[in-house]
C-alpha cells in the first residue's frame, strides 16, 4: 500500500501524523519495493508468508481492487490510528479472522501475526549494500543472495 506525500517537509509529517493523506493503493513487482525500500528510502525490507487458503486470497485481492478503485474505503492514513501496519489488518481482515481495527505500530505487525500463527514462513530481511544499483532488478529473494 503506497501513500504519496506532497508538501512541506513540516506540513508532511504533521499531516501523516494527524491524518489527512488519501491512501492510494498500488500493486507492485518486488524489484519495485526493493527500490523503493532500500535504493530511494534508504530503509530494510522483510518479507514473510502468511498462510492463506484460495478463498481468502480471493477476499483481499477483491477488497484491494475495491480500495485501488476508491481510496476513501481504507480512510486516510495517519500514523497515529491508520498506519500502514492498522491498514495491512484492515486488508487482511477482509478474507482472514482477525481483528480488522487493531490499531498496531508498523513494529508491532510481524508478531501480531505470528502470535495468530498467520505467518509460517520469515525469509531473512534485505538490506542495502553496496551494490544497490544491482538491487534494482532483483526480482526475488534468491536473485538477493547472488547479488555480490
Amino acid at each position: 500500500i503506497g501513500v504519496r506525500l506532497v508538501g512541506s517537509e513540516m506540513c508532511i509529517r504533521d499531516r501523516a501524523y494527524y491524518g489527512g493523506y488519501t491512501v492510494l493503493p498500488y500493486i507492485s513487482e518486488l524489484k519495485d519495493s526493493v527500490k523503493e525500500y532500500l535504493v530511494e528510502e534508504n530503509r530494510y525490507l522483510e518479507r514473510h508468508i502468511i498462510s492463506t487458503n484460495e478463498s481468502q486470497r480471493l477476499k483481499i485481492k477483491q477488497e484491494l481492487a475495491a480500495w485501488i478503485e476508491s481510496p476513501q474505503i481504507p480512510a486516510h492514513y495517519s500514523f497515529r490510528r491508520n498506519s500502514c501496519a492498522a491498514l495491512f489488518t484492515k486488508l487482511l481482515s477482509a478474507g482472514m479472522n482477525i481483528e480488522s481495527e487493531l490499531v498496531l505500530f508498523p513494529i508491532e505487525i510481524i508478531q501480531y501475526l505470528k502470535n495468530q500463527k498467520l505467518i509460517t514462513y520469515s525469509y531473512p530481511r534485505i538490506e542495502k549494500h553496496n551494490k544497490t544499483k544491482q538491487l534494482t532488478n532483483v526480482r526475488s529473494y534468491e536473485q538477493y543472495q547472488r547479488v555480490d
